[in-house]
């Protein structure tokens, strides 16, 4: 019960294994995917979609209590299991072709597609909010959502489809 209010959900249903699961759920901010929780998240905070958890502790009042409607943990049990998904390691990168991927960290770096201004670091996020124009419009059922997301950490990317804060991209 201290996750959910009938004690039926852990972290574990969402994000198995520190990973992905591949579902968007609709809040009332709208539709949010779930996220990679693997290898060095703490470094990524502020969390959610719209950076409104300043930290790990925090997700207990945001998530357990406010979303799941669980009685929530405290912040040295949120630490605790921010140190364990810290220590989960990323997967490694799967076997690609090497051109290819040579051409794609060129367009990545590249000043027209400008992906390192926000993807940049050891964790490939800048840690920041950006307004996304058309990102975020008036969502059928839930109304105006606003345009300021934050910068998701791409470490895993290939194993967390769909992407974005939705879920709306299938693949890259």
């Amino acid at each position: 019960d201290r996750l959910t209010h009938e004690g039926a959900i852990a972290c574990q249903s969402c994000h198995p294994n520190g990973a992905a699961d591949g579902t968007t759920w609709h809040f009332q901010e709208g539709p949010r995917n779930s996220p990679a929780l693997w290898g060095g998240v703490t470094q990524t905070a502020p969390f959610h979609w719209d950076a409104s958890v300043p930290d790990m502790a925090a997700i207990s009042d945001k998530t357990i209590v406010g979303r799941m409607g669980g009685a929530g943990l405290d912040g040295a049990h949120m630490n605790e299991i921010a140190a364990f998904l810290d220590s989960v390691p990323a997967p490694a990168a799967p076997v690609v072709d090497e051109a290819s991927a040579a051409r794609g960290r060129a367009i990545f770096e590249s000043s027209e597609a400008n992906c390192v201004s926000c993807h940049a670091g050891a964790m490939l996020t800048d840690n920041k909010t950006h307004d996304i124009p058309g990102i975020g419009d008036a969502e059928p059922g839930v109304g105006l959502i606003g345009h300021q997301f934050a910068t998701p950490w791409l470490r895993g990317l290939a194993y967390t489809a769909p992407y974005l804060h939705d879920g709306s991209a299938k693949t890259l």
